[in-house]
């Protein structure tokens, strides 16, 4: 979907889009673990269609209306959906979300059948997206986002992932734009940057003459090349300046540009006068920049931007670095200097800092005490994203969602992972969940479980854990349980069903076929969602088992 809406050339990404319709089809029939993936193929199936100029229904779309009208709920609060198994540990009213926004995307396409307000998708006056309604979105004020999105694609007809994808037309235009500045342009920019538009204009002018590649819809970075060249030309002189202070007053100026050559001095000095911003400098370094003053640790330091979107620190006196034309110049405060290495990028800089600004949210105490929900911000100070990470989802989920047991205090670990253009950190904050039982929780006492991890059935295998006891404490999981024993784990900790173990000791799912993966029991029952929601209570045998047949040969079951 994100390939088309890029209009993407499959030779550049390694696939091939056209054969690739096969396991879109594929899933049409295999609605075992939930409609989403057949509901979301039906999306770039539609843009394959539209593409042709192909409306006509098929056995496949046929067999899956049928199949969806005979898996429609009857009764009960699901009344309308779409239940086809397979959504334990997940959401039925997202797993049936999915299959709105690709419904959407065929009644666009003008493929009979897909129209979800017409009764035939109805039962007794209810269908998906009534139910839809009522369960996610009637008197919520914080409605999930997948949902408004595919609420969003019912009122605009079409799927969001199509209706915000690339078009000739704007390929076309940004071609015609950018033809007037390559020749008007000569002159008026600097060097690096007009090169930059000219060689993007050329190519987009090769892609455009090319009449496969247009129909296909595979001019897509040719677009952004070009487009990004437009958005990056610099008249002659120019140098652009942004300024990050402390974590309190993070962005001091941002992208100002500044037409004065000379050093660094010449040039910030410019540049405050321009943005009225005070300063106090030297021949060598900075006493006071926008109001931010060094003291008797921190110093400002200067970074020229690199191409790959971070940069690299100028240490020269500032009335000895010349800056050349186009330069893009960041000064930061660094409030400790010895924190960061010497030769610490920009985005290291960064992320250390928004780090260190991280807090915590929400009902939560000066002793990491938590009686509500948490806020868990996704984004940090500088532009940094923020993604979290609790070891304890039964207690605590990524978004801040709260579950206070009955009886017991739960401690849980968060770790959040700051990013910034490829470079990354972990803070880590460890908070108590406090028990609904108010101030007289139970004390926990000196509990055991057992657990032993078994490589594929009727093989030697060299990673095997033979059954271990090991203390337990209160909120352990089947997951926390695993990373006690101190295994080498392959780890997805983000998934749509949460926690998902890829791999053990060095053996991952599809080693062993494309049916083959962990699975897990307790007591001789499979759970049948993430590792992450199975709470471990004193005894309790965890047993980790590789499958080589989607859990057929060591006892599993599967819903069909």
């Amino acid at each position: 979907m994100a390939l088309d809406a890029a209009a993407a050339d499959p030779q550049a990404h390694k696939y091939n889009r056209n054969s690739i319709e096969g396991f879109f089809k594929s899933q049409l029939g295999d609605l075992q673990y939930g409609p989403d993936l057949a509901g979301w193929s039906l999306i770039p199936m539609a843009t394959t269609m539209m593409r042709n100029g192909n409306s006509d229904t098929t056995d496949e779309l046929n067999n899956f209306i049928a199949t969806l009208k005979e898996k429609q709920e009857k009764t009960g609060i699901n009344k309308g959906l779409f239940n086809t198994g397979g959504v334990d540990g997940g959401s039925i009213a997202l797993s049936n979300g999915c299959v709105v926004s690709g419904f959407t995307a065929m009644q666009k396409a003008g493929v009979p059948g897909f129209d979800l307000t017409n009764e035939e998708w109805k039962k007794d006056g209810t269908g998906v997206l009534d139910t839809l309604y009522n369960q996610e979105v009637a008197g919520k004020t914080d409605v999930n986002t997948q949902i408004a999105i595919e609420f969003g694609d019912v009122y605009y007809g079409d799927s969001v992932w199509r209706r915000i994808g690339v078009k000739p037309e704007q390929f076309e235009e940004t071609i015609k734009s950018a033809g007037t500045l390559v020749t008007d342009g000569d002159g008026k920019y600097t060097t690096k940057s007009f090169d930059t538009l000219k060689n993007a204009y050329e190519a987009a002018l090769q892609v455009k003459n090319d009449a496969d590649r247009m129909k296909n819809y595979y001019f897509g970075q040719s677009y952004f090349n070009l487009k990004d060249a437009v958005d990056g030309l610099k008249e002659k002189g120019t140098a652009e300046i942004s300024i990050y202070g402390k974590t309190g007053n993070s962005k001091i100026l941002e992208n100002a540009s500044v037409h004065k050559s000379g050093t660094i001095l010449d040039v910030l000095q410019q540049t405050a006068l321009e943005n009225k911003i005070s300063i106090t400098a030297g021949d060598k370094a900075i006493q006071e920049l926008g109001g931010v003053k060094t003291d008797g640790k921190g110093q400002w330091y200067v970074y020229k931007k690199t191409e790959d979107g971070d940069g690299i620190r100028i240490t020269e006196p500032l009335n000895q670095y010349n800056v050349e034309e186009g330069s893009y110049l960041i000064f930061k405060y660094c409030e400790d200097p010895s924190k960061l290495p010497d030769n610490s990028t920009l985005n290291q800089h960064l992320v250390y800092d928004a780090a260190q600004a991280l807090k915590i949210g929400g009902a939560i105490d000066s002793s990491n005490e938590v009686t509500g929900d948490l806020l868990l911000t996704n984004d940090g100070l500088f532009g940094t994203s923020v993604t979290w990470l609790p070891n304890k989802l039964f207690a605590i989920n990524e978004n801040g969602k709260v579950t206070r047991d009955a009886k017991e205090d739960i401690i849980v670990l968060l770790t959040a992972k700051i990013y910034l253009n490829g470079t990354s950190t972990q803070k880590q904050f460890t908070v108590k969940v406090k028990s609904l039982n108010g101030d007289s929780p139970v004390v926990p006492t000196s509990k055991k479980a057992y657990i032993s991890i078994d490589g594929p059935v009727g093989e030697k295998w060299g990673g095997k854990y033979a059954k271990t006891e090991i203390e337990i404490e209160s909120g352990e999981t089947a997951f926390s349980l695993l990373e006690k024993t101190g295994a080498s784990l392959k780890v997805d900790k983000n998934t749509k069903y949460g926690v998902y173990i890829r791999g053990i000791n060095g053996l991952s799912e599809f080693d062993r076929g494309n049916q083959s993966g962990w699975m897990y029991r307790v007591n001789g029952k499979f759970p049948g969602h993430s590792a992450a929601l199975e709470r471990v209570y004193q005894n309790d045998y965890v047993e980790w088992l590789y499958t080589k047949d989607l859990g057929r040969d060591v006892g599993g079951i599967f819903l069909e």
